[in-house]
């Protein structure tokens, strides 16, 4: 049973109503010499002023921000060697030679994620709306730090929407709302996915 929080953002499950599952990259532009880290998992935004991504953010400890995708790494130009690099994370401040470091997301709205919760959640909650909860990845393992945020279940918006208890062993799946684990890994939808959204803004 997850008793221990052990947080790596978002990890690619499957696709929505069967369709084949390619986890597919799609490049997009981050700003050179960005400040920010962004790790591997992270969920990511788009910054509709300059058209680069950043992680989603939002009020306290909870990115409640429309999500582009999941952010699985970048590439730029050492300022240096001027040689192509490849990280899975981008470390802030980072600058391209060539000007323009390229993040790769998973972006397609309908993919789903495995994500560890930062609370007990139960069957009970299936179907609930969640944002996620906000953290530093780890520089060494250049993995995120990002959770859900348990407490922030609600039927109204919210980021993620809950798919399922992941099934998984040693993951408990509860067979009534009374039972559950201290960190569950579940499985999350895109509830405010970018392409849901008639506004750009």
């Amino acid at each position: 049973m997850p008793g221990t929080r052990i947080p790596f953002g978002l990890k690619s499950s499957r696709v929505r109503g069967g369709q084949r599952n390619p986890e597919a990259l799609n490049r997009y532009r981050i700003a050179n010499a960005f400040a920010g880290n962004i790790f591997k998992g992270d969920a990511v935004a788009l910054n509709t002023a300059n058209g680069t991504v950043t992680q989603v953010s939002g009020t306290g400890a909870a990115a409640t921000n429309r999500a582009l995708g999941v952010f699985m790494g970048c590439t730029y130009t050492d300022p240096v060697t001027r040689r192509p690099l490849w990280s899975n994370m981008y470390i802030a401040g980072v600058s391209s030679a060539d000007g323009q470091p390229l993040a790769l997301v998973i972006d397609n709205p309908d993919q789903t994620f495995v994500i560890q919760a930062d609370a007990s959640i139960s069957v009970g909650d299936i179907g609930l709306n969640f944002d996620l909860s906000l953290a530093q990845g780890s520089s060494f393992s250049q993995q995120s730090g990002f959770l859900l945020r348990a407490a922030s279940r609600t039927p109204g918006a919210a980021l993620l929407r809950l798919v399922d208890i992941y099934d998984v062993p040693g993951n408990a799946l509860a067979p009534d709302t009374s039972v559950t684990d201290a960190f569950p890994f579940v499985e999350v939808q895109w509830n405010q996915h970018r392409t849901s959204f008639v506004s750009a803004a």
